[in-house]
């Protein structure tokens, strides 16, 4: 809502004589903000329309002419959490579905991931181990916990292997307390859901 609100108050100023604006603006989070304020429906109908009567020459970002796989192995490289040629697949899929390709959302999970790893050094036990598999689980945590809180602060509170198993199917998904705001957020929810699964 932030957002939306400092967008129709630059408005007022856009239209000052050879002058040019230039703003980067994440679509989505004002999508959201729009649901947020003035309702899901009216935000599909004048969405578009409220972005061309402040913007005249849109630009969109490419975040796909990337490498993803190559970029998130540089991160962890860089966040010293090894990774082999294999597992990249499983790093690249999981946070293409959870945080997507967005590299600034992409770093902010490998920066999290860093500092937990940090954390977990420090208390560490003789038990904890930094094996594939616990850094693959910390990974995937970390992307739906950034994705996806509402599911994540329901697994926490159950954190087994059957909760994930429930998460996985749509009926029980949809029973999550406040998974609306979640549906709310995407303009997908069977996208979402399949995402999850």
């Amino acid at each position: 809502i932030k957002a939306l609100e400092l967008l129709e108050s630059l408005k007022n100023f856009l239209d000052v004589e050879n002058c040019v604006f230039m703003l980067a603006v994440d679509y989505e989070v004002v999508q959201r903000g729009m649901a947020e304020k003035f309702g899901v429906d009216l935000q599909k109908l004048s969405g578009k329309s409220f972005f061309d009567k402040i913007i005249q020459l849109p630009f969109t970002m490419p975040s796909t002419s990337y490498n993803l796989g190559k970029y998130i192995q540089e991160l962890l490289a860089n966040a010293n959490f090894r990774v082999n040629k294999r597992e990249l697949r499983f790093y690249e899929e999981i946070t293409s579905v959870t945080v997507g390709r967005n590299p600034r959302s992409i770093k902010r999970v490998i920066n999290y991931v860093r500092l937990i790893r940090i954390i977990r050094k420090k208390h560490a036990t003789i038990n904890t181990k930094d094996s594939a598999d616990n850094r693959k689980i910390l990974y995937a945590l970390i992307c739906m916990q950034v994705a996806w809180p509402e599911i994540f602060n329901f697994f926490v509170k159950s954190p087994t292997p059957a909760t994930i198993k429930n998460i996985e199917n749509w009926e029980y998904l949809d029973q999550i307390p406040y998974i609306d705001k979640l549906y709310n957020r995407t303009p997908n929810q069977d996208q979402l859901k399949a995402n999850i699964s």
